[in-house]
């Protein structure tokens, strides 16, 4: 198989998009997995191993359904991706001691990592190399969208969480002008969701199944599938430049 073939995408489609998950919540579990389920979609959720303890079972079974689950252990532990009392030491077993924990649940490492925020660096400078080292997948937190040329191991984002229905809609709008283009160019969106249940109104909620409904109806022209999935056929690079 040569390499165009083996990064062809499904039905010749030229629109991905990876639905992800931070913070291994609750309504993950009770809320998105079935969404997904039922709309046939699977996404990628980013955990860290305290809240994945708190229901194994549940995480284990997301896992055997074919989401992905990935690494999000520096998610909420720093100010913007900032790990100013971090040593590279401190990072690299940090790392190391949640792979091995999630190997152990799920029987192999996350091969994706979620910056936690749009800086990374540590008290001795970019620990991005160290990530780069361990992970062949990362979705950064730079607003964005991946096309030819994107590097793999910092992928840029659409955080959804916050937003309204109106920007949701323009979105949505973007997403068919880009599939009535007559280019063969690829674009890749890594849509960012975190909490489901936003307290007073049900406004996540609402974004959520809204936009994985219109997913579902795009099912002919719009490949959606885990970050792993999609990064693994395409063709970007892998450069490994470091950006503060």
């Amino acid at each position: 198989m040569n390499q165009d073939s083996a990064r062809a995408w499904p039905n010749d489609v030229r629109v991905a998009v990876s639905l992800t998950y931070d913070g291994a919540l609750p309504e993950h579990l009770d809320v998105v997995g079935p969404t997904l389920d039922h709309l046939r979609l699977t996404g990628t959720f980013f955990l860290n191993p305290t809240r994945t303890l708190e229901n194994v079972q549940g995480w284990q079974s997301m896992s055997d359904a074919g989401h992905e689950m990935a690494n999000g252990c520096l998610l909420g532990v720093s100010e913007e991706g900032r790990l100013t009392n971090w040593t590279h030491r401190m990072v690299e077993q940090d790392l190391h001691m949640t792979q091995e924990f999630f190997e152990n649940v799920f029987g192999e490492p996350p091969v994706s990592f979620a910056y936690p925020g749009r800086f990374t660096n540590c008290s001795q400078g970019s620990y991005r190399p160290i990530v780069n080292a361990a992970f062949p997948y990362s979705r950064s937190a730079i607003p964005g969208d991946n096309r030819a040329g994107a590097n793999r191991r910092y992928l840029r984002v659409r955080d959804v969480a916050g937003r309204s229905q109106e920007e949701l809609e323009t979105w949505r709008e973007a997403l068919l002008a880009e599939l009535a283009k007559t280019t063969s160019e690829k674009v890749w969106y890594v849509l960012q969701f975190g909490k489901i249940f936003d307290g007073e109104t049900n406004r996540a909620l609402i974004l959520h199944e809204l936009c994985a409904t219109f997913l579902a109806t795009q099912s002919e022209s719009v490949w959606v599938a885990p970050l792993k999935t999609v990064a693994d056929r395409f063709g970007v690079g892998s450069h490994l430049s470091i950006s503060r």
